[in-house]
């Protein structure tokens, strides 16, 4: 994935748990890792909640929804 990632030149948004608990041991699997990558290529942003992976898309929907609609309100 971070090889692919090394491709991107388009305005990228990243939303992110702060305790993901998918491939804790490899942090470069995590969206931190690709953000990492894309950054140096695009111009990128990376949003984080204080929850794990599942609870962005219902503790934090609102917020994460509205920090998209933020960007694309910016980069489209």
């Amino acid at each position: 994935p971070l090889k692919a990632a090394e491709n991107i030149r388009v305005p990228t948004l990243f939303v992110d748990a702060e305790f993901e608990e998918y491939n804790v041991n490899e942090p470069t699997l995590q969206g931190i890792g690709a953000y990492e990558v894309v950054r140096k290529n695009a111009v990128c942003e990376r949003v984080t909640f204080p929850c794990s992976h599942y609870k962005v898309y219902d503790q934090y929907l609102e917020p994460a929804r509205q920090a998209a609609i933020d960007w694309f309100g910016k980069h489209l």
